[in-house]
């Protein structure tokens, strides 16, 4: 039996699951990040 994906999935739980992995990138690696994360964190309007 398949459960089906929520309304909500791919405009909030998607970019909130991307944004843990940019944020340890931009910590190891740098800001090349950023535009990543403020665009996630745009889509889930906490910018």
């Amino acid at each position: 039996m398949r459960h089906p994906l929520s309304e909500e999935f791919y405009s909030v739980k998607v970019p909130l699951y991307q944004l843990y992995p940019l944020l340890v990138h931009a910590a190891l690696y740098g800001s090349s990040y950023t535009p990543q994360i403020r665009q996630r964190l745009k889509i889930l309007g906490a910018l």
